[in-house]
Formats: structure tokens, C-alpha cells, sequence
């Protein structure tokens, strides 16, 4: 498969596959993230997973034409995940209160309300990439019978945690943001935030299973979250 690199801005490399969403591109770009953040650690400030395209940010002081010239790399046979791949659960209430748009997308499947929680739960995603928002992340997995188109006009402001389904994708809004995703609930969690190491929960490569909640379990969690004494649940 080929690989393009350019130089990226001042300081970055640029590493572009085919414009073409796949299973083998994804796990060649988070092949090749794990190979130099392991054997380029001295020269890496920072990498940028997108679905067909990894930035390479050096640090100061670092030769970007000297990089590239030297720049070497055997595809591993046997990489699936990245090194710390993770399956988190993120629990999500469904309740109306939240799903503003629950029922419009109930109506454009043709299906129960109920029926679009139980596909929406039943599903292992993957975390693409990071993007849009700090921490927000683009999941893979959505199963087709939920494909509804955004929303014609977006809002101008989405809560912290809700759960949308945009196109082909869901996600989870990581702060209040505009947005144009049909929101089916919300999550209690904080998922991101700058005083964190790293700041982001979710890594590309990482895994998300979404788990329904009802309205009084949410402020549970929502209540332990704020205290800072809730820790999410991790499947190995």
C-alpha cells in the first residue's frame, strides 16, 4: 500500500495513505504511530492519528529533511491494536430527557425507539481517531440499520456527554459545544480534560462498549464524577 510523506508546517511530518476508509489503512497508521513513538521518542513533541493520514510533530532543534531522508519502516505482519489497547464502558442514559433526537431516528430507520438502544449497545466501536473536540472520538462499528444523516441545521450548543450518531459514526460530545450530530443520550462521564495525563481518555486503537443506564443511575455516576471518586470501566 503506498505511503506519501511531505513535510508538515515548520516542524511536522505529514504520512498520507490512499483516501479510503479501511480496516488495513487504520491498523497500518496505528502500526507505524506505535514504531516511532518507541524507536523516535528522543525526536517526537507529538503524533496525530486521523483516518487516513498521521502527523508527526518533532521537537525543536530536529532536521525535518534529515527525517524524512532517513525515515525506514517495515510493516509488522502481526499488529491488530495498538500497545495499549483498551475496551472501555461508557454508560448512557437513553432517557428522552437527554435523546433530543431519539425519535427522529427511530423514524428515519423504521424501527422502535427501543430497538435503536439495543443496536446502539450491542456493538464493540473503535476508536478511529481524536478529533473536532479535545478528546472526542470518532468511533467505527456503527451498525448500518443506524445510519441517519446529520441534522440539517446544527445546534449551537450540545451538552457535555451526549451520544450522537452523525452519518456513518457516533461519538461522544467530551464538552458543550455546537454540533450536528442527532443526539440519542448522554454519558455522566468526563472524558476529558487538561489537567489529565494523558488529557483524553480514549486512545485511537482503544475500544468503547456503550452501556444503557437509567435517569437515576446517571446521577449516581454523575454525582461520583463531580467528587472525582468514579473510575470507568475497563474490559480485558
Amino acid at each position: 500500500m503506498q505511503l506519501q510523506i511531505d513535510k508538515f508546517g515548520d516542524n511536522g511530518v505529514l504520512f498520507r495513505w490512499p483516501q479510503t476508509i479501511s480496516g488495513e489503512i487504520h491498523r497500518d497508521i496505528l502500526a507505524l504511530d506505535a514504531f516511532l513513538r518507541k524507536e523516535h521518542t528522543q525526536s517526537l513533541l507529538e503524533t496525530v492519528v486521523a483516518y487516513n493520514e498521521l502527523a508527526v510533530f518533532l521537537k525543536e532543534g530536529q532536521e525535518i529533511d534529515r527525517f524524512i531522508r532517513d525515515f525506514s519502516w517495515t510493516k509488522p505482519n502481526d499488529f491488530v491494536h495498538g500497545p495499549n489497547s483498551i475496551t472501555y464502558v461508557v454508560p448512557v442514559c437513553y432517557d428522552l430527557h437527554f435523546a433530543k433526537d431519539l425519535s427522529r431516528v427511530a423514524e428515519h430507520c423504521g424501527m422502535r425507539k427501543e430497538e435503536v438502544i439495543l443496536l446502539h449497545t450491542s456493538v464493540k466501536y473503535e476508536v478511529k481517531f481524536i478529533g473536532f473536540l479535545p478528546g472526542f472520538p470518532y468511533l467505527s462499528g456503527l451498525d448500518r440499520r443506524l445510519h441517519t444523516p446529520r441534522l440539517a441545521e446544527p445546534r449551537k450548543s450540545i451538552e457535555k456527554g451526549a451520544v450522537g450518531i452523525g452519518g456513518k459514526q457516533t461519538g461522544v460530545y467530551t464538552m458543550k459545544s455546537p454540533g450536528g450530530w442527532n443526539i440519542i443520550g448522554r454519558s455522566p462521564l468526563s472524558l476529558f480534560s487538561v489537567d489529565a495525563s494523558p488529557p483524553s481518555v480514549f486512545q485511537p486503537g482503544d475500544n468503547i462498549v456503550f452501556e444503557a443506564i437509567s435517569m437515576q443511575e446517571f446521577k449516581r455516576i454523575e454525582s461520583l464524577v463531580e467528587m472525582g471518586t468514579f473510575e470507568i470501566q475497563r474490559i480485558t
